[in-house]
């Protein structure tokens, strides 16, 4: 059997499996009645994700005769498909920046002048 995945719009291939054309692929051994297996692979988005609200995601497992999607949530519902989407927060913050001298005045020769920096996150 075989485990395989495309790998997601707006993110690129780190770790994990074998990758090769954007398709990770992970070969398993054949399960026992009542085995599990558990697979693991890493990306990472893309640093601008500006209009992008979903990443989605669909594995397959092949038994060599039939190729079924995995499930994102318990299938017996009926509101369950084989996509996992995560959401996607673009924005890193809205940052005010203040930076000011510690005291007003005028500053001569071999005097210190400490400065305040303020950073605010007003999202």
């Amino acid at each position: 059997m075989t485990i395989t995945d495309k790998i997601p719009t707006n993110t690129n291939w780190e770790s994990g499996w074998i990758l090769s054309g954007g398709i990770v692929s992970f070969p398993i051994a054949k399960l026992s009645p009542g085995g599990v297996t558990e697979v693991t692979f890493q990306v990472k988005t893309y640093e601008n994700l500006d209009g992008v609200d979903w990443i989605n995601n669909t594995a397959y497992v092949s038994d060599g005769i039939n190729n079924i999607p995995t499930y994102g949530c318990d299938p017996q519902y009926g509101t369950c498909d084989t996509v996992t989407s995560v959401p996607v927060r673009a924005s890193k913050g809205n940052l005010t920046i203040t930076k000011t001298a510690a005291a007003d005045g005028t500053y001569v020769i071999d005097d210190y002048i400490t400065y305040n920096i303020v950073v605010k996150n007003t999202e």
